[in-house]
C-alpha cells in the first residue's frame, strides 16, 4: 500500500510539471525593437508635417483700412462757394461744393445731407450764411459762404478778395496763419480774438479746439462777411502701407499773356498723378484780382483758359499761383508761380 501511494505522488508531480511547461510556452513577451524605442509615443496634440496648418501671412494692405489705431484723414472741403453772392430779393443763387474723405456732408439752412460734390439753387429772402459740415470717423471740417440780399448795387459794397487759413487742420498746440485781402471797406474785423485789422494782412492763431473765424467788412452801403474754420485734432494718423509706386501731380502755369484788353492764363498738371481740389490766385502789384477754385485736374491735362479785364496804362507786375495755399502734394513745389511785367 505504501508503494502505491508513493507511485501516485510521483505521477501527480510529473503532471503538474507538464502543465506548468505548457502554460509557460503560451506566454508571449513583446520586447520593443530598436526602431520602436526611437519612435516617441503619439499624443493627441502631436501632428505630422502633412497635418500642420498653413501659416497665413498678414495682409500688408490691412494697415490702409481705417480703424481705431489707423483713423482716416480729416475731411477736406475743396470748395464751397455761391454765385452770385449778391442778389435782390426774389432772385436765385447757386451753391457749389466739392468734398473729399467724408462719410457725410450736410448744409444748414434747411438743405440737409448732400453728396460729396454738387450744386443747389437757393432763393433766400434776406442775407444768409450757409455752412457746410463734412464728417468722418476722425472729426468734422467746416466751410461757410454768404449770399447778400440787398437793393444796394453790388459795386458799392465791400469786396472780400480772399480769407484763408493755412493749414486748415492743426494738431493740438500748433498754429495756423489767417490771411486776408479786402477792398472798399471802412471797417474790417475778425472774430473771435483778433479784432480790427487792415485791408490786407495775416495773423497767427493757436486755437485750443476747432474754431470758426469770421471776417466782417463794412462801409456806408452795407457789409459782407466770410467764415473759415481751423480744425484741431490730437489724432496721429498712421500712414497706410503702400504697395504700388507713388504718382505725384505737378501744377504749373502753362501761360500768362495780355491780349484783347484781358489777362489770360491757364493751369496744367504736367505730373504723373491726378490732382485734387486746389485754388489759383492772380495778383497785380501784390493785390489779389482773381481767384479760381478748381475741383481737380487729371495728369497731363489743362484747365480752360481764365481771363480778367486789364487796362494797360503803366507797368504792372502780374503773378499767377497755380496752387495757392499748397493743398496739393507735388513732385516739384517750386514751379507753381509765373511772374510777368506788362505795359512797361
Amino acid at each position: 500500500m505504501k508503494r502505491f501511494v508513493n507511485g501516485l505522488t510521483s505521477i501527480t508531480i510529473v503532471m503538474v510539471l507538464a502543465l506548468l511547461l505548457v502554460s509557460v510556452s503560451c506566454i508571449t513577451i513583446n520586447m520593443p525593437s530598436d526602431e520602436d524605442q526611437q519612435k516617441p509615443a503619439a499624443t493627441e496634440d502631436q501632428t505630422t508635417p502633412a497635418d500642420t496648418p498653413a501659416v497665413s501671412l498678414p495682409d500688408q494692405q490691412a494697415d490702409a483700412t481705417p480703424s481705431a489705431d489707423n483713423p482716416p484723414p480729416f475731411p477736406v472741403v475743396g470748395a464751397f462757394s455761391v454765385s452770385p453772392d449778391i442778389m435782390e430779393a426774389g432772385e436765385s443763387s447757386t451753391l457749389s461744393w466739392s468734398v473729399e474723405d467724408a462719410t457725410t456732408v450736410a448744409i444748414n439752412q434747411g438743405i440737409g445731407n448732400v453728396a460729396l460734390s454738387g450744386s443747389r439753387t437757393v432763393s433766400p429772402a434776406a442775407t444768409t450764411t450757409y455752412t457746410l459740415t463734412a464728417t468722418n470717423a476722425s472729426g468734422s471740417s467746416y466751410a461757410s459762404t454768404q449770399v447778400v440780399v440787398t437793393s444796394t448795387p453790388a459795386a458799392d459794397l465791400p469786396v472780400i478778395h480772399s480769407f484763408v487759413a493755412d493749414p486748415e487742420i492743426v494738431f493740438t498746440g500748433n498754429s495756423s496763419i489767417l490771411s486776408w485781402s479786402v477792398s472798399n471797406a471802412t471797417s474790417i474785423e475778425i472774430s473771435p480774438g483778433i479784432g480790427e485789422v487792415d485791408a490786407a494782412g495775416s495773423a497767427t492763431v493757436t486755437p485750443g479746439t476747432t474754431t470758426s473765424y469770421t471776417l466782417l467788412a463794412s462801409n456806408a452801403a452795407g457789409w459782407r462777411s466770410q467764415t473759415i474754420t481751423v480744425s484741431v485734432t490730437s489724432i496721429m494718423f498712421k500712414p497706410p502701407v503702400v504697395l504700388v509706386p507713388m504718382f505725384y501731380s505737378d501744377l504749373v502755369v502753362e501761360y500768362l499773356k495780355f491780349e484783347d484788353a484781358k489777362l489770360k492764363y491757364r493751369i496744367k498738371n504736367q505730373g504723373t498723378g491726378n490732382a485734387g481740389a486746389f485754388k489759383t490766385v492772380l495778383t497785380i502789384d501784390g493785390t489779389i484780382e482773381d481767384t479760381r477754385s478748381i475741383s481737380g485736374l487729371n495728369a497731363g491735362t489743362s484747365t480752360s483758359e481764365y481771363s480778367i479785364s486789364f487796362l494797360c496804362f503803366s507797368p504792372k507786375t502780374v503773378i499767377v499761383t497755380a496752387d495757392s495755399g499748397g493743398a496739393i502734394s507735388e513732385s516739384d513745389e517750386t514751379n507753381n508761380k509765373l511772374k510777368k511785367i506788362f505795359c512797361d
